[in-house]
């Protein structure tokens, strides 16, 4: 194993100088076992042992996750799996229950780990990052400064930009994890915020190109795993750009396509590999192809 910034879920390959992150091709392998399993009910779910069966299944990729440990990756694996399940066709009860039990579960977590003589769970860190989403300027100079550097990258590239290449927050090291958590502060200062509005668009446009290959699929499997991959892409694009906005606490969520990283542009288009080998088994595909 590998250790950066105090997590270890990178591999290092012997003899070569390459590491590689498994969490992230753990998101492709959740969807696809998950969407296997989940297509076996047709849609309607009426046994709660099958429902508890999906939730176990859920969970193993998640605690390994946590055990990084990583609780950003963990939480879009969880988040992306149960809308898998709902697509499975479980009962709406169940569904709230099982929410209201994680809120619970997470309340005493945090609880716990903040309080002197109860066993901590959550690391310094992590408290840290509640604490600093809360006022940022706590510690201005610490875990409080990569949201404040960003905000003033986002802010300082107006309507149009600085230019490619030319972000100074980025360029001068004032922001630091400029390439990969907090590469959308560089695109705003970079692109401004009409540069912003156009990749958000972009990937507004993929969301809706992977919800209508789910639609369209006549078989479940194919609709389930196109929901699936596009929960993902749908899921850690808008955590990313609430992180850097100072909407939501820092989680470690890589912006996809955009971020740097190999594993995890690897994990994307294979990602999107499933989209595509989905959406050329629809009905329309079949009959264009047949033509």
């Amino acid at each position: 194993s590998h250790n950066v910034n105090g997590a270890t879920g990178w591999v290092k390959v012997p003899l070569v100088p390459l590491t590689f992150q498994p969490s992230e091709f753990a998101k492709i392998v959740t969807i696809l076992l998950m969407a296997s399993l989940a297509s076996e009910y047709n849609g309607r779910m009426t046994s709660l042992r099958d429902y508890v069966k999906l939730c176990g299944v859920l969970l193993v990729p998640f605690m390994l996750i946590l055990l990084q440990p990583d609780l950003g990756t963990g939480l879009i694996v969880l988040v992306m799996g149960a809308a898998i399940i709902i697509c499975a066709g479980a009962k709406r009860s169940w569904v709230l229950v099982t929410i209201a039990l994680i809120v619970l579960f997470a309340t005493l977590l945090i609880a716990t780990s903040v309080t002197p003589g109860l066993p901590h769970v959550l690391k310094q860190y992590q408290l840290n990052r509640l604490i600093v989403f809360v006022d940022p300027s706590v510690d201005p100079s610490g875990n409080g400064y990569n949201l404040q550097q960003a905000k003033i990258a986002v802010g300082s590239g107006g309507l149009l930009g600085k230019g490619i290449g030319h972000a100074s927050q980025a360029g001068s090291g004032f922001l630091p994890e400029a390439h990969t958590d907090f590469v959308f502060a560089v695109l705003g200062e970079e692109l401004g915020l009409f540069g912003v509005l156009l990749v958000i668009g972009l990937f507004a446009l993929l969301m809706r190109s992977g919800f209508q290959v789910a639609l369209k699929s006549d078989q479940l499997f194919n609709r389930i795993a196109a929901s699936g991959v596009t929960a993902w892409f749908l899921l850690q694009a808008i955590v990313n750009i609430m992180v850097v906005m100072n909407l939501l606490p820092v989680l470690g969520v890589p912006l996809p396509f955009i971020s740097s990283g190999g594993s995890a542009l690897m994990a994307n288009l294979l990602a999107v590999a499933v989209l595509l080998s989905c959406a050329r088994d629809t009905p329309d595909a079949r009959a264009y192809l047949e033509n």
